[in-house]
């Protein structure tokens, strides 16, 4: 069929599927037209598979268990896509079925699981989905295409440092590799948030949002950077023994407005450890990523 004509078969299907009382009629439709609604999701046109996404996404709100574990992982492995709604609609996918829905308030006025432990939960999930995957590695493409679905979990700095700085034995504690993929994916939304644009290779399609206020992502960044400025440090002698790690921790302060460090008076001792000073922070960030001096020979000799 031409594409017009698939484009208006999904839309229309969508319209049907926002609505519950009409999705409950079409059961039987989906399940007799399933497997040609997922093989739509790999069209020659990538507008018709970013609808496709939604569509099925929508689909699995309404019917319990109608997709089996591996179809799942097939639409999950969409937030690799190159186009950006596409990735996007399969992070919302995402979001639904893998991750832990925001806490509710409990039976009897209980209180509601607490946040915080859920974007760690969250956060641990979403590293091993990354492990697991056997289609992409692509750290950046994941991190883009949860940029809009989960926001509070990819932006959330507190809760990516919090399980890089977590004890070894803590009750929270990462693996060595899980440790390594959490710092990929930290550099990356904090790249992201410096930058404001996707990773390159990734299409934003034609009705693409607008680019986020330069206010509003100036003040973004300038948040982000406070948080750094205070743990960065922690990181860096947390990790100055293993390059791997250390390396692409040591390119955040470049994406970093390191003016608040002096405007603040972040010059303090923090949590015990002391900020390292700004020079020495711009220096090692830009080292990290034009050198090829082992990373060592960029650290304190007091490390």
């Amino acid at each position: 069929k031409d594409a017009s004509v698939r484009m208006k078969c999904i839309l229309a299907l969508k319209a049907l599927y926002e609505k519950r009382e009409s999705a409950m009629k079409l059961g039987l439709f989906f399940h007799k037209f399933k497997k040609r609604i997922l093989s739509m999701t790999q069209d020659r046109q990538p507008e018709i598979t970013s609808e496709c996404m939604q569509l099925l996404r929508l689909i699995s709100e309404h019917y319990v268990g109608v997709f089996s574990s591996m179809e799942y992982v097939f639409l999950f492995q969409f937030v690799y896509a190159a186009y950006r709604p596409m990735a996007t609609a399969a992070g919302e996918l995402i979001c639904k079925r893998l991750l832990a829905p925001p806490p509710q308030e409990g039976f009897f006025g209980q209180n509601p699981p607490d946040e915080f432990d859920r974007n760690i939960q969250n956060m641990k999930t979403l590293i091993d989905f990354y492990l697991q995957g056997e289609f992409h590695r692509h750290v950046p493409y994941l991190v883009d295409g949860l940029w809009d679905a989960a926001p509070a979990l990819v932006r959330n700095w507190e809760c990516m440092t919090a399980l890089l700085l977590e004890p070894r034995g803590g009750r929270q504690a990462l693996t060595s590799q899980q440790e390594r993929v959490l710092i990929e994916i930290l550099v990356a939304a904090v790249r992201q948030a410096a930058e404001g644009h996707p990773p390159a290779g990734r299409e934003l399609g034609k009705r693409a949002a607008r680019e986020v206020d330069g206010t509003r992502r100036w003040r973004e960044r300038a948040s982000m950077s406070r948080h750094f400025v205070k743990v960065l440090p922690q990181l860096l002698s947390k990790f100055a023994a293993d390059k791997e790690k250390v390396t692409p921790l040591l390119q955040i302060p470049q994406y970093c407005n390191l003016d608040v460090y002096d405007k603040d008076g972040l010059g303090s001792v923090s949590h015990g450890t002391p900020p390292l000073p700004l020079p020495r922070l711009q220096a090692w960030g830009t080292a990290a990523t034009t050198s090829s001096v082992p990373v060592s020979c960029h650290l304190p000799k007091a490390w």
